[in-house]
């Protein structure tokens, strides 16, 4: 008998066959005709997705995640501001050195491997003049996924963005 095996894991995932065919094709250069059209296709598709109206635009980073970190924190911060970095991984660690290039002020909460955020911990910063808190929710530099509901509750307390 022949079985379809089943991944129920996150990633990698199994594709059809048709998914599979695209992702064996070239990638196109980002600088030519042939790549602007594809992202204008996408554009239309996010926006139809969002049932935004015509005159919507999606903006699309064609950049690492570092670069969509950096893009976050410039759009949002300013040397004005102070955020509160949770630094439990390397991720976190990413924040903390954007923030240092950038001279954005910042307070940093940083966790050994295997220690856990808490609520005591965030709430030694809830008279600080925080402006915003950057975290990456799922740590997968360390396997931690930090309790956001505990993050959320906090950042509506005190803060104004939580990124």
């Amino acid at each position: 008998m022949n079985k379809k095996m089943i991944n129920f894991t996150v990633g990698p995932v199994q594709m059809s066959k048709k998914i599979r065919d695209i992702g064996q094709r070239e990638i196109p250069y980002f600088r030519t005709e042939e790549f602007s059209k594809i992202m204008k296709e996408n554009e239309k598709m996010i926006c139809s997705l969002a049932e935004a109206d015509d005159k919507s635009k999606a903006l699309f980073l064609t950049g690492s995640g570092t670069s969509g970190m950096e893009a976050t924190i410039l759009n949002c911060f300013s040397k004005e501001d102070k955020v509160l970095i949770i630094n439990g991984g390397s991720f976190g660690q990413r924040f903390v050195d954007i923030c240092k290039v950038l001279d954005i002020p910042f307070y940093e909460i940083k966790l050994n491997y295997g220690e856990i955020l808490t609520e005591q911990e965030l709430e030694k910063y809830s008279d600080k003049g925080i402006s915003g808190l950057l975290v990456n929710v799922h740590e997968t530099s360390t396997g931690i996924f930090y309790d956001m509901k505990m993050i959320s509750k906090f950042c509506k307390k005190i803060i104004y963005f939580l990124l």
